[in-house]
């Protein structure tokens, strides 16, 4: 066990100046305001020399490994009207009889025997000691303010005012005041855990963390890094930290750390930002924020990739279905469709949707349908391209193509003339139909009009 004592030279102000460290409450700056922190364990005991249960208890225990700063200040003296004569926080500097050249360290030996008073502090069950012991080298302060750094065992101090026995406290006067707080480095961490959730890939999202600083010793940050992404070699975290990746925070102070998580891929994404702190109590050098999003996005493919819709109609018109497939974890939102007509054809309007009304929505790993409805106005070849579009997605296309058809009957004669036929006799003559166009042509009726039609026939 080591102890390290701190002991200011015996100038005024000096001596105000310890003080000052211990006894100021706990301040964070301006820029710290609002965000989150931790107080430092402090305490402050009280012994008076006249009480022989004189003993106080800090509040609060350490950790295994954890310094304590006390701060002692005070004197006291055992001898009746004797004042000025006495013990203080370290070492025994005056008693009625002896002869002190200077002061000796307590419990004092004088003439080779041992006289047990002093401030005695015990941080176990097991260890007790008076200051001194620990800091055979430090010196005698004469405003009797002593600095000292304990190590903790893990329970709470027990400071007492020590005498040889009963009797002593019959006679004291004075007594010691000794101020607690927690020395080692301490940091707390607002967030070690963060789920960012469910991100569109490629959506940078962004959570505030902060790591606060408690204890005297400033929290030396040696680096902060981020590692262990996986799927390996993905960069889908990063941090801005506004004091940087190494500094110093004083004692109650905070740093803001600004997570961004930005999915480059589908599904869960796990990373952790890992935090080294060298003066640290040992469980705390080594802190690592756990980082967690799950990215999402749609997907956009069509099929079939063209579309031959042959010989239609003209004046009826056909039809012909797309399917639209999402293969991903997110809705995918179907905005908008565009028909263009590909050279030479130029009519924008041969091919148009019928169903279904956008926006529309095709949830994951499902099959939706775009349909379209081909109208040729003319006995041609219409060719164009079907665009799709949708949110968060890259837009995809489909090769439409057919053809205007219609049947376009011809006949031989546009007038048949039999010149004269006697009364009694019959005449024959041919008439010729021929379908010309590229559907085919089905005659229904044929009929002969007219006022004389009674003397034709066919």
């Amino acid at each position: 066990m080591i102890v390290k004592i701190r002991r200011k030279a015996g100038m005024k102000s000096s001596a105000i100046n310890i003080f000052v460290v211990l006894a100021i409450t706990a301040c964070v700056s301006a820029q710290a305001l609002g965000q989150w922190r931790i107080s430092t364990p402090r305490d402050t005991i009280v012994l008076h020399a006249n009480d022989p249960k004189n003993s106080g208890i800090s509040k609060f225990a350490l950790t295994v490994g954890t310094d304590m700063y006390l701060q002692i200040s005070g004197s006291y003296s055992f001898w009746p009207g004797q004042p000025n004569d006495g013990v203080d926080g370290a070492y025994t500097y005056n008693v009625p009889g002896w002869n002190l050249f200077t002061p000796i360290a307590n419990p004092p030996v004088y003439n080779s025997a041992l006289f047990d008073w002093g401030l005695y502090i015990v941080n176990s069950t097991q260890s007790g000691y008076y200051i001194p012991k620990f800091a055979p080298s430090d010196v005698y302060q004469s405003l009797h303010n002593y600095s000292a750094r304990v190590p903790s065992l893990g329970n709470k101090f027990s400071f007492k005012i020590n005498a040889p026995s009963g009797s002593y406290y019959n006679s004291g006067s004075g007594g010691l005041n000794i101020k607690l707080a927690r020395w080692t480095a301490g940091i707390a961490v607002k967030m070690l855990s963060i789920d960012f959730g469910n991100v569109n890939v490629g959506t940078p999202v962004s959570v505030l963390d902060s790591i606060a600083s408690y204890g005297i010793d400033p929290l030396q940050i040696d680096s902060l890094i981020l590692t262990g992404t996986s799927p390996a070699g993905n960069s889908d975290f990063s941090f801005v930290s506004e004091r940087g990746t190494r500094f110093a925070l004083q004692t109650e102070t905070t740093d803001e750390i600004k997570i961004i998580a930005s999915p480059s891929s589908l599904g869960d994404i796990n990373g952790q930002l890992d935090l080294y702190c060298h003066n640290a109590d040992i469980n705390n050098r080594h802190i690592i924020i756990l980082l967690h999003v799950k990215g999402l996005k749609p997907t956009l493919i069509l099929s079939p990739l063209s579309i031959d819709f042959g010989k239609v109609r003209i004046g009826v018109g056909g039809k012909g279905a797309t399917n639209v497939y999402n293969s991903g974890n997110a809705d995918l939102k179907i905005t908008s469709t565009t028909y263009a007509p590909v050279a030479p054809t130029t009519d924008p309007t041969a091919f148009s949707r019928f169903f279904p009304p956008l926006p529309t929505t095709v949830t994951p790993q499902s099959i939706g349908q775009i349909k379209t409805f081909f109208n040729p106005k003319l006995r041609q070849h219409y060719h164009a391209r079907l665009h799709v579009q949708g949110v968060n997605v890259p837009s995809d296309s489909v090769d439409l193509n057919g053809d205007g058809a219609e049947p376009v009957p011809v006949f031989s004669d546009s007038v048949i003339s039999f010149g004269s036929v006697y009364s009694g006799d019959a005449v024959s003559k041919p008439l010729v139909m021929t379908n010309t166009g590229n559907w085919t042509c089905t005659v229904v009726q044929a009929s002969i009009v007219g006022a004389d039609k009674a003397l034709f026939s066919f």
